[in-house]
């Protein structure tokens, strides 16, 4: 039937292979699927990510450090740390991994990435803090296609109605908070707890070194000194008390 459409729901893990899809004009899998199906990625956790993040690792041929001693390039050791934890927390996850010695080459990264909406706990990977390092998920920045195209959806929580929406263009839909974690994922956007009644300047200075102060911006506007120009006599105005002005003339536009 012309139009006719349905939705096939999986309550364990399916087996793709049973369905013949071509009998179908067009097959959308859910955002929920997407990448979670065996050999598309595989699948890690946030917790993954970040262990990942703080281990050391060892500079290639591409990627050596200058060694100011030594005068030469060498294959140093590197390892990043969190020292301070934000109250507003954004993750980019790497979706994409370019190709050696191609400029506009690579492929993109469908690995499932789960991470909690809730409790996000980073005093494991926070060096200092003073305000508990914990984060609830307000916001999904989603990416679908290649190195070369895509799309771009947002999942955000809204705190008044305690509930989930996805917004696709000039779509706006509630949706199940299962959807969230997907492989689409690309940018999380965290609160960390204290912040749950709204964002408070004051603490957000703890992420500032100790005696920070914000710069002040003043504005001086400055007159616009008079322009004058020489001409010749045989083109001065008739009246000899007239200014001159150069090209274009207050009040004028070009044509």
């Amino acid at each position: 039937k012309k139009g006719f459409q349905f939705q096939v729901i999986f309550t364990q893990s399916p087996k793709l292979a049973l369905i013949d899809f071509s009998q179908f004009d067009r097959v959308e899998q859910h955002p929920s699927y997407i990448g979670r199906e065996e050999g598309k990625g595989g699948s890690k956790t946030l917790a993954d990510c970040f262990d990942l993040f703080n281990k050391w690792e060892i500079l290639d041929q591409f990627n050596r450090w200058f060694c100011k001693n030594c005068k030469v390039s060498v294959s140093a050791k590197k390892k990043l740390e969190i020292m301070r934890a934000p109250p507003i927390l954004m993750l980019h996850l790497k979706r994409f991994k370019a190709k050696q010695g191609v400029a506009l080459g690579g492929s993109r990264l469908n690995t499932f990435v789960d991470f909690p909406l809730e409790n996000l706990d980073l005093s494991k990977y926070v060096k200092k803090f003073t305000i508990p390092p914990i984060y609830d998920l307000y916001a999904v920045s989603n990416h679908y296609g290649n190195t070369g195209y895509g799309h771009y959806t947002a999942f955000a929580y809204n705190n008044t109605a305690k509930d989930w929406y996805k917004f696709d263009d000039s779509l706006v839909a509630k949706i199940d908070k299962r959807e969230v974690p997907s492989v689409a994922s690309y940018v999380l956007f965290y609160k960390r707890k204290d912040l749950a009644s709204g964002v408070d300047y004051s603490k957000m200075k703890q992420v500032m070194p100790p005696g920070y102060k914000p710069p002040e911006v003043i504005l001086k506007v400055t007159p616009k000194k008079e322009k004058r120009v020489e001409v010749s006599p045989n083109v001065l105005p008739q009246n000899k008390n007239a200014r001159i002005f150069p090209y274009p003339q207050p009040g004028l536009v070009p044509q």
